[in-house]
């Protein structure tokens, strides 16, 4: 006789029978949950997705729109009176995306500094 063509029966018990078919049903039922999380993570994932592309395509825009702006505005220039004895300030342009911290203390106090000197300039 050969093993490979015969079915083997095996005789359970109930209690063991019914264990059996508790834990068949426990795992096809964890199975399915997991179905259900692997559906609901692959829905989730092409919103995202979807997001990101709109994202791009909004940033682009206004990356175009803020270019354009810049053609539109005049080149900065400072004014004869701000600009240091022998020195020039060069400007740079980044390309950062955040935004500067503007520190009105140093240029308000150099300011302050030039108006007291020429307050002492004319009561001399």
């Amino acid at each position: 006789m050969s093993k490979e063509g015969s079915t083997i029966h095996l005789k359970l018990e109930n209690f063991e029978a019914v264990q059996s078919k508790r834990g068949i049903l426990e795992t096809e039922e964890s199975y399915l949950k997991i179905l259900q999380s692997i559906k609901k993570f692959h829905e989730l994932r092409m919103e995202e997705l979807n997001l990101k592309m709109l994202a791009k395509k909004e940033i682009k825009s206004l990356n175009i729109k803020i270019s354009k702006l810049k053609q539109l505005l005049p080149t900065l220039r400072m004014p004869k009176i701000l600009e240091k004895k022998g020195e020039t300030i060069n400007i740079k342009e980044t390309n950062s995306t955040k935004p500067k911290k503007i520190t009105h203390k140093s240029n308000l106090e150099s300011q302050l500094e030039e108006i007291q000197n020429k307050l002492k300039r004319l009561q001399e």
